[in-house]
C-alpha cells in the first residue's frame, strides 16, 4: 500500500511533464520557424526605415515607413500605401488623408 502512494507524486510529474512537451509541440507547428517566427515576437523599430512628408497647401506634415507607396490626388488629398505581401490575398494597410474647408463655424467633426 505505501508503495502504490509513493508512485503516484512521480506519475503526476510525468503527465504534467508530457503536457507541457505537447504544448510545445503544437505551438512550434502552429509557429514554424522562420523570419515569421522571429517576427512574431520582436517587431524592430521604424523609427530609422519613416520618411518626412510636408504638403504646405494640406498644412500637413506626416512621417511614413520608406517602403510605402505614396500618391497625391489632387490639391487636396494624399495617400499612403502599405507593400503588398506577395501571399496574401487581402489588400495592403493604406491611409488617406483629406483637407476640407469647413464653411460653417459650428461645424464638427
Amino acid at each position: 500500500m505505501d508503495r502504490i502512494l509513493w508512485l503516484r507524486p512521480h506519475r503526476l510529474f510525468e503527465r504534467t511533464l508530457g503536457y507541457f512537451f505537447i504544448i510545445v509541440i503544437v505551438t512550434f507547428l502552429a509557429f514554424p520557424a522562420g523570419t515569421n517566427l522571429s517576427a512574431f515576437f520582436h517587431t524592430p523599430p521604424l523609427a530609422g526605415n519613416l520618411v518626412t512628408f510636408e504638403d504646405q497647401s494640406l498644412g500637413l506634415m506626416i512621417k511614413y515607413p520608406s517602403n510605402w507607396e505614396r500618391a497625391k490626388i489632387g490639391q487636396d488629398q494624399v495617400t499612403f500605401i502599405a507593400p503588398r505581401e506577395s501571399d496574401s490575398p487581402s489588400f495592403p494597410a493604406g491611409l488617406g488623408i483629406k483637407s476640407h474647408n469647413i464653411s460653417s463655424a459650428d461645424a464638427t467633426l
